[in-house]
């Protein structure tokens, strides 16, 4: 249920806002869910601004992490898992602001997949999930599905300059090709698409 309190629950500061993003991203993620969609390649990044705070979230595929979704079987992998989590933790891993936004992190949050897992023996990875981790599940073909799930909040001295967004998401994870992005203000709410072809959006576009 992390996901879906999200915005509402997490920062009350931007609830009025944050209801319908999350509303939105829920829906769509279970809209997704039922087509049995987990496309590697692609993650989802809401943002939130209201007034002086901005609230993000970015859900994403652990192959495009960290290179596997299964529980970690070696201690390499497990490295690799921590590094993630620790890189993430910092709003710079997958974006860069304008500076004219005066743009400060007040707070940051990943859950990684297994995360409380220790390695598994004799190369079974069955993703199991744990409440301090997104928990994996399996589809049609018994494949593991896991995600790593980032919320941050921020506060901006000018968001007015919050005109353009860059995404170093994709130099950061080699696995990364698409994101998408919905963007909700008291303007409005905008859908968009990043790629690492195209990593840069104007939200005024």
């Amino acid at each position: 249920m992390t996901r879906d309190c999200l915005f509402a629950g997490g920062f009350a500061i931007i609830a009025g806002l944050a209801v319908g993003l999350a509303a939105g991203s829920v829906a769509a993620e279970e809209s997704k869910r039922e087509l049995g969609a987990h496309e590697h390649g692609h993650g989802t990044f809401n943002v939130a601004i209201d007034g002086k705070t901005v609230a993000i979230e970015l859900i994403a595929p652990g192959a495009d992490i960290v290179g596997f979704e299964h529980a970690p079987k070696t201690d390499e992998q497990k490295a690799k898992l921590a590094a993630a989590k620790a890189a993430l933790e910092k709003i710079e891993t997958v974006l860069e602001l304008p500076s004219a936004a005066g743009c400060k992190a007040a707070k940051a949050d990943v859950e990684a997949p297994h995360a409380d897992e220790k390695a598994a023996k004799g190369g079974h990875g069955h993703g199991h999930g744990h409440d301090h981790g997104k928990k994996a599940g399996k589809d049609d073909h018994g494949e593991v599905h896991s995600e790593f799930h980032a919320t941050y909040e921020l506060t901006c001295s000018s968001p007015d300059a919050l005109g353009q967004l860059k995404f170093t998401y994709f130099d950061s994870f080699k696995g990364a090709e698409e994101l998408d992005v919905t963007v909700v203000s008291p303007k409005g709410q905008k859908a968009f698409e990043a790629t690492r072809e195209k990593p840069e959006l104007r939200l005024d576009g």
